[in-house]
């Protein structure tokens, strides 16, 4: 199980398939397992890398102050520590807000075309 510790916090990710890196976000009250449906499909085209956001699943402290901000920046500091120059993002519920953002703030780590994979 990896972990890294990222902005005060011990980060739980896993990664699945290879290929170009996808990026999934959970939502607030989720963990990376919300995506299990998916990963499967997923990993036969990208390198999917899931995670479990602050303050939920095997990331602790489990008390972690969290704000999208943070959530975002936990994601960009996993895309540095896996030595990524560019990833895809895609995120559910609260998870789509920290993709957003990290586009936002980061442009330079976020692969823009992510709707290509539902065409």
């Amino acid at each position: 199980m990896p972990y890294t510790k990222v902005n005060g916090v011990n980060l739980y990710y896993e990664i699945h398939g290879k290929g170009t890196p996808l990026i999934l976000v959970a939502g607030m009250v989720s963990d990376s397992q919300s995506w299990l449906p998916v990963i499967k499909e997923l990993s036969m085209h990208y390198r999917v890398i899931i995670f479990d956001n602050r303050g939920v699943g095997r990331t602790k402290p489990q008390d972690a102050a969290m704000t999208i901000q943070q959530i975002t920046d936990d994601c960009i500091a996993l895309i540095k520590h896996l030595g990524l120059p560019v990833v895809h993002l895609l995120g559910h519920s609260m998870g789509g807000f920290v993709a957003l953002d990290c586009a936002i703030r980061y442009p330079k780590y976020v692969l823009l075309d992510i709707f290509k994979i539902f065409l």
